[in-house]
């Protein structure tokens, strides 16, 4: 009987004497261990594989980058550096003379924007906001109303509004040819529980009236890191909540004028757990320090938050909440943050 008619061939180079292929390898990991860092791991494939090739895909798998080609033949790990808001697919195959196996590939796209963050909310993002309780009904035209919120860094911290007369709406063309959530001056959305230490809290709105951005729900004072936003004339000011304020009113920390009402704001508030480690930023620009006001510590708290208002009731917020990022603890790559949202919203 010729070859033609022979079944089962895998191993008949290895019976002719001729090299195979290697064994692929198995249990690719991806997990970020930074804001611009991802580890790989995996169990390497045959023992006498000369080499390994690692790739990437930021579009699904669709292309393919080369990282290495001459990864050692027993690697079984690597320390890829990212750019955050990038979803990443991984694959790797193993070499020798013979050619190379077929490739392992992560389960789904890695992200290393979410290394340390209990919060992620983006606007921009229709898959993200339901019209519906739970993860139910996705938004599918603008000026639908959101009942969720949904949190993009898979702890389930999901801003909720079960009252359909006080629901954000999706809006299209936001900022920069991107969606937002809308809200109207008298809208509001709540996240049940959330626990902050020492932590860092982005945000990028477009407001055009003064109201309460992120707050600590029963604003009982002991939650001090919060943005407000309120009218002086027809500009904002952007200040810390450290006691209780109405319009116009303002404690020591505050920041001067920004600009024009309606301009779209990129904001970072950076709470270290001290005095000097307490910063606020608007548009990357360190604009309020320890040295420049009273700024004090943030202490731990598990409590429910608002968005867009106090206590959903009063001091609301009117205009666009693009995106709203909160790390715990502390961001130490802070710049890698910004350059994220530059690039995406373009508020500086």
């Amino acid at each position: 009987m010729g070859l033609s008619g022979m079944s089962g061939l895998s191993g008949l180079s290895g019976i002719l004497g001729f090299p195979e292929k290697p064994s692929p390898p198995t249990s690719l990991v991806a997990t970020p261990t930074g804001i611009t860092s991802i580890a790989l791991t995996w169990t390497a494939g045959s023992a006498d594989s000369t080499a390994q090739t690692l790739d990437y895909s930021t579009d699904g798998g669709s292309t393919w980058t080369n990282i290495s080609s001459s990864l050692a033949g027993n690697a079984n790990s690597y320390s890829f550096s990212s750019n955050p808001g990038t979803g990443y697919l991984f694959r790797v195959a193993a070499t020798d003379a013979a050619g190379a196996s077929s490739y392992v590939v992560t389960n789904s796209a890695v992200d290393s924007i979410v290394y340390g963050m209990v919060g992620w909310w983006d606007g921009s993002d229709a898959t993200s906001l339901y019209t519906g309780s739970g993860h139910s009904s996705p938004v599918s035209a603008n000026g639908d109303s959101i009942q969720t919120f949904a949190d993009k860094s898979g702890n389930g911290n999901d801003f909720v509004q079960a009252t359909s007369g006080t629901r954000p709406t999706y809006v299209t063309g936001a900022q920069n040819g991107l969606s937002g959530v809308n809200f109207n001056g008298s809208q509001a959305m709540q996240l049940a529980s959330l626990t902050l230490g020492t932590h860092s809290i982005f945000i990028v709105f477009k407001a055009t009236a003064n109201g309460l951005l992120f707050e600590h729900s029963p604003n009982t004072n002991s939650y001090n890191g919060l943005f407000l936003a309120t009218t002086v004339g027809s500009t904002f000011k952007l200040q810390r909540d450290a006691s209780p304020l109405s319009d116009g009113q303002f404690g020591t920390d505050y920041v001067a004028n920004w600009g024009i009402t309606g301009s779209a704001i990129t904001a970072g508030w950076m709470n270290g757990g001290t005095a000097a480690t307490n910063l606020l930023y608007v548009n990357n620009s360190l604009v309020l320090t320890a040295a420049g006001a009273t700024l004090t510590s943030c202490p731990s708290v598990t409590d429910a938050f608002n968005l867009c208002s106090r206590n959903q009731d009063s001091i609301f917020v009117t205009g666009v909440i693009c995106e709203l990022l909160i790390y715990t603890p502390m961001v130490s790559d802070v710049s890698a943050i910004w350059s994220y949202l530059r690039s995406k919203w373009a508020t500086w």
